[in-house]
């Protein structure tokens, strides 16, 4: 499953919680083994593996948590926002986006020609932060590029059904931005 796609957040928290027990039950056999292969003794080099088999645990527990506050979106949202969204138009759903100051939840966000329109996926977040966020990385690859986020998705069906987006002029400038986004979401 890629990013963006309806499911992600479902399927990523299940596969990282997954992965983090699973080498949690790694590293306790390997230290076990090692613990009675040397008469009860914890000195051994498969003590250190195993205390080292802790790092990827952390990793896999640290992509769980950040996940665990969102919800994938619902198939009637995503079918809704599909119908609103132009062919020429790109729908990313079910998007956790980070910055150096804080993990950020969209339902939706719609890349057009001209501007991007984007749904928060958790009430009380702070939509002029992603807003601000986001156009500056959007901004990068389109002057003026315009960011919109809303955290009602009456706003935003209005939004992309009053005509207000427009056709990419060219492919790269689409491609480079899409794939910069995606660079954005937790993984």
């Amino acid at each position: 499953m890629e990013k963006g796609e309806r499911g992600y957040i479902k399927r990523k928290k299940s596969s990282a919680l997954l992965q983090a027990v699973a080498v949690a039950v790694i590293g306790v056999v390997i230290f076990l083994t090692g613990y009675f292969m040397n008469g009860n003794s914890t000195k051994n080099l498969l003590s250190v593996v195993a205390i080292l088999s802790v790092l990827p645990g952390a990793r896999y527990l640290t992509r769980f948590f950040v996940l665990w506050p969102y919800r994938t979106v619902t198939e009637e949202f995503f079918n809704k926002a599909r119908r609103c969204v132009g062919d020429e138009d790109v729908l990313l759903v079910d998007l956790v986006i980070t910055s150096a100051e804080r993990v950020m939840n969209l339902d939706a966000l719609v890349l057009t020609g001209g501007a991007a329109f984007g749904l928060t996926g958790k009430k009380g977040q702070d939509a002029a932060y992603i807003t601000e966020y986001l156009a500056k990385h959007c901004g990068r690859y389109v002057d003026g590029y315009e960011v919109h986020i809303t955290d009602r998705e009456e706003e935003l069906v209005e939004w992309l059904a009053g005509g207000k987006t427009r056709t990419f002029e060219d492919e790269d400038v689409k491609k480079d931005l899409v794939d910069d986004i995606m660079t954005l979401i937790v993984e």
